[in-house]
């Protein structure tokens, strides 16, 4: 991971973590404590991340993938020489999100070309399953379904407007299956 000045520049795989992301350092909104020094607002991230991770709120391979990323935020003074500039919750970010993806690499979880492998649709890749229940259902030869796999059952039987009609009103993404 590199760290970024968002005003100076926004490389193409830049992420951003200001206050506004999920990344954002939250000890600044919830404490305005005149004694807690910029560095011990800093350290505190390192319990916000960890409370995260242990929480479920992010997986470790989240965190991990920002490793191949620019971390991007506001933090940074650009006229400031690198020995000069005051730290950021994004070096504590990038120091985690490097150690995790090291962890990964050491237990073969990373691919040779990098990337994090998905080994189930489960926690931060569940949304890859057909099986996954769709926010926003989806309109499929007229009916409105909720999982990719009615979508998929209703399409293997087309030509049987009935099998349609009854995979569409299946509770269940199992249900569909079995039919």
């Amino acid at each position: 991971s590199e760290y970024v000045h968002h005003k100076n520049k926004w490389p193409f795989d830049g992420v951003l973590i200001d206050r506004t992301t999920r990344w954002g350092n939250t000890y600044w909104l919830f404490n305005s404590d005149p004694n807690i020094t910029h560095d011990g607002k800093v350290d505190a991230y390192w319990k916000q991340i960890a409370h995260m991770l242990e929480s479920g709120k992010v997986s470790r391979e989240e965190v991990a993938a920002l490793h191949h990323h620019h971390l991007i935020c506001w933090c940074r003074d650009d006229s400031l020489p690198e020995e000069q500039q005051k730290r950021c919750h994004g070096d504590v970010l990038m120091q985690v999100a490097d150690a995790l993806y090291q962890k990964l690499w050491e237990s073969g979880e990373v691919r040779s070309d990098g990337r994090i492998r998905v080994r189930e649709f489960k926690g931060y890749y569940r949304f890859l399953s057909n099986f996954h229940v769709l926010k926003n259902k989806i309109n499929w030869l007229g009916y409105i379904v909720p999982t990719v796999e009615h979508a998929y059952q209703m399409t293997k039987f087309i030509q049987h407007p009935e099998v349609v009609k009854e995979i569409a009103l299946c509770s269940t993404p199992g249900e569909t299956k079995k039919l």
